[in-house]
Parts: C-alpha cells; structure tokens; sequence
C-alpha cells in the first residue's frame, strides 16, 4: 500500500473514533453521572490490538454535588464571585478574572475558568480552562486541561486530558490514553488509538514510540 494511501486510511479512521465521542455520552463512554470505571470500551483494531491496551480507558473520578444551583454565576476573582463557589452552575458563567463552581453545564467565558466536579459545554477562556473531574465539549483557550475524561474538542497552545475520546489542536497535546486524533509541534500519550500529526509524535506504548510528521496506531 502506498504511503498516501496509509496516510487517508489513518485520517479517516481517527476521525471515525475521535468524532463519535459526543453523541456517544449517553451509551457510558464518558458518563459523568458514575464513578464505576468502563472497562470495555469497544475499540477498533483486531484483538491483539485491543488485547495490547488492556488498562483501564476510563480514569475513575468522583461524583460530587455543590451545595446549591444558580444559572447564572459572576466572578471577579474567586471567593470574590456570586453566588459563591460551592454552588453548581447550570446556565453561564462569566468569569473576569479567575472563576470556579462545583459543576459546570452551559457556556463559560473569561480569563479562567475551573470546575472541581464536572465541566460540560462550551469554554472560551483567554488563559485556561481547568476540569477537575470529566468533561464533554469544545474548550478554546490557550490551556485547556481535563483531570478526568474527556470527550469533544480542544483548542489552544497546550491540551491535556487524561482519558480522551476528542481531538486536539495545539502546539502541544497531551493524555495517558488517547482515542481520536492530535495535530500539534508535540504530541504525546502513553497509549493511543488513532492518528498524531506533528514535529514530534509520541505514543509511548507503540511498536515505534517516536515518529517525526505522523504516527498512529489502530
């Protein structure tokens, strides 16, 4: 087969796995609803392959609450904030400065914005995005960092998830385990289901490690 031809092959199957990631939440991929991990994602790729990434996909994250609920959250710098940062938000978040809630639903603008539970929606924050927990989304910002899971896309000068079903543009884009596909200077992961395009790509668990222009593995 022709490197051009390997090369689309590559685009459209990381494509297929990264795009479904959003419109699949409800089947268990990235539920925030849960702690219990999913350890049976089903994976492209022949049974060697799926036999290869044996470890959790999924990190387990805990579920928690706020002790209230607004729809509408204003925060200069937080504790400086109304209503305060104990509440979830479920609506929109303006955040002048630095703002954070226990979860986050709708659309968050600002400087910086965190969530220490759950952050869904879409996020255009200048600095930073900060998830503590799972996220499903577009996150444009210059950081865009999830702890948990993450499912969508991410946009900005450094990506990092931990588990991630999405893309990510980037200078550098990062996961334990990614599925879908990175386009950035550096891309790295320590396992991987999809497509790297790059100066320097990265999947640590693969047959060839460190690939210059393109790695992948299915």
């Amino acid at each position: 087969m022709k490197f051009s031809q390997k090369l689309m092959m590559c685009a459209v199957v990381s494509l297929a796995v990264g795009l479904p990631a959003v419109a699949q939440v409800r089947s268990g991929y990235l539920s925030t609803s849960t702690s219990t991990p999913v350890n049976n994602l089903t994976r492209p790729g022949n049974p060697e392959a799926r036999a290869r990434y044996h470890t959790t996909s999924r990190v387990d994250t805990p579920v928690i609450q706020g002790d209230g609920y607004t729809p509408f959250m204003l925060s200069f710098v937080s504790p400086l904030q109304v209503p305060p940062r104990d509440f979830d938000v479920g609506g929109f978040r303006l955040s002048i400065i630095y703002g954070e809630c226990v979860n986050f639903d709708g659309l968050d603008v600002g400087l910086v914005g965190r969530a220490i539970g759950h952050g869904n929606g879409l996020f255009i924050n200048g600095l930073a995005t900060i998830i503590d927990g799972d996220s499903i989304g577009l996150q444009f910002g210059l950081v865009n960092y999830v702890k948990g899971n993450f499912g969508g896309l991410q946009a900005g000068l450094v990506n990092y998830c931990t588990a991630g079903q999405a893309l990510q543009f980037g200078f550098y884009n990062g996961a334990d385990h990614f599925e879908g596909f990175q386009c950035g200077a550096i891309n790295m992961t320590r396992t991987m289901i999809g497509l790297q395009i790059g100066v320097i790509n990265v999947i640590q668990n693969n047959d060839v490690p460190f690939m210059p222009i393109l790695n992948c593995y299915f």
